[in-house]
């Protein structure tokens, strides 16, 4: 209820008694999330990335450099995934350079690329 994902659904016995939430776990799964909802064009894997990042509030603090991670996690979050529009003829030489100019110059974050077959190639 608190955000971020535990180790375990159920309490059990011993050391599983206690459910245990760890930064760096979760900043993963916000990352996998975050793909995922620009992969699939849900942007409600967002708000499942964001709770697995709402547990640690400031936590980052403590971890220095092992908050990295975190860190990413939080960026790409705040920062709107884009989608660049390629159109022209699969396969061809120009839709192939225009692919590559928008990977390489894009910058960071998430990234989708979108092909539509046409007359030519042109980046939205």
């Amino acid at each position: 209820p608190g955000g971020g994902f535990a180790d375990i659904s159920q309490p059990g016995p011993g050391r599983l008694a206690s459910p245990v939430a760890v930064m760096s776990q979760n900043a993963r799964a916000a990352l996998f999330f975050l793909r995922l909802a620009t992969l699939a064009g849900d942007m409600g894997y967002r708000k499942t990335a964001r709770k697995a990042l709402s547990g640690f509030p400031n936590s980052h603090r403590g971890h220095g450099a092992f908050a990295a991670g975190f860190g990413q996690a939080v960026g790409r979050l705040l920062a709107e995934p884009e989608t660049i529009m390629i159109t022209g003829e699969p396969g061809s030489e120009r839709v192939r350079r225009s692919a590559e100019a928008a990977l390489t110059r894009a910058g960071c974050g998430d990234l989708t690329l979108q092909f539509q077959i046409g007359d030519r190639p042109t980046l939205k």
